[in-house]
């Protein structure tokens, strides 16, 4: 998500489904960046995560011992990185998670669009 292979403007829409959460905090907008240099004009850019404040560690999963961390973001921080790569945020929404199935976090999705050609200078 930092240095993707493609061309400017080369794709007509990404689906980011709670990828930036494992990244840190600080290059959540980098990455958003690049997501949005891949972008055609008039593209889309749907970014899922899991809201939060920080980190959340875990040093187990499904019954096997990790070292994971999950930097969890605030709807205000999704939004803003994505208006800093150029995009217009179209929606933001959060749901609760569905206990049965998921973890017991609540999940945002905003939905933004690149409007224009971004220039390189």
């Amino acid at each position: 998500m930092m240095d993707l292979p493609v061309p400017d403007a080369a794709w007509g829409a990404v689906v980011a489904l709670y990828s930036i959460i494992h990244l840190p905090a600080a290059d959540h907008g980098a990455a958003v960046t690049e997501l949005a240099r891949t972008l055609a004009p008039g593209a889309l850019l749907l970014l899922s995560f899991h809201v939060g404040d920080g980190v959340i560690h875990r040093d187990e999963m499904l019954g096997q011992q990790v070292q994971l961390d999950f930097h969890l973001p605030t709807s205000r921080h999704a939004i803003a990185i994505c208006e800093e790569a150029g995009l217009t945020v179209q929606v933001n929404l959060e749901r609760q998670p569905y206990l049965a199935v998921e973890a017991p976090t609540t999940r945002g999705y905003v939905l933004a669009q690149k409007l224009t050609q971004l220039s390189h200078s």
